[in-house]
This record gives structure tokens, sequence and C-alpha cells, in this order.
């Protein structure tokens, strides 16, 4: 795969988490029932998709990136850690629909 194609797979694998992270709304931003707040995620869904194309495994990437934008442990305190499993979850379904990371999770 040349540099080109991995940047449009990388950029469709974001859309992807940003939808999946709009839906679930780990954050409770309101995103999920406000059209104007689709894209509310799109900068951690990038950089998630980011590192696990490079081989980071899913929970990982999304637990680095969530602490850098929100707070430390923000998803691994309380209940929070429900809001991880089912981030994890569905991102790692998508990957297997779509070949974005292989069987790490």
């Amino acid at each position: 795969m040349t540099s080109a194609q991995k940047v449009l797979v990388e950029a469709k694998h974001a859309q992807e988490i940003s939808s999946i992270l709009c839906d679930l709304d780990p954050m409770r931003t309101g995103c999920k029932g406000d059209a104007t707040m689709q894209d509310e995620y799109e900068f951690q869904a990038q950089e998630i998709a980011s590192m696990i194309g490079s081989g980071a495994p899913i929970r990982e990437a999304v637990i680095h990136v969530f602490d850098k934008w929100f707070w430390e442990d923000c998803l691994l305190s309380g209940t929070s850690t429900s809001r991880l499993d089912a981030i994890a979850d569905r991102i790692f379904v998508c990957a297997r629909r779509t070949h974005l990371a292989h069987d790490r999770c």
C-alpha cells in the first residue's frame, strides 16, 4: 500500500471512529442528538485511527487519546470503564470488518 493509499484508508477509519464516538458520546457532550456537533470527536478519532494504523492496540490508543484530550484516567475511573469497553468493542468490530487492526484489543 502506498503512503497516499494509507492516508485515505486512515481517513476513512477516522470517520468511522468519529461516528462511533459521537454515537456513544463517552464524555457526554450531547453530540449524539445535535446534528451540528457530529464532528465533536473528530480530532480524537483521527489520533486513535493513526495510532491503531501504526500498530497500537485499540484500548491503549483510546485511553492514550482520551487522557491527552480530556483528563488522565477519564475512561478508567468509576463507571467510565464501561464506556471504554463500549468504545473499544465497537472499534474492534469495525476494525474486523475493515481490517483496520489485527486481533488486538
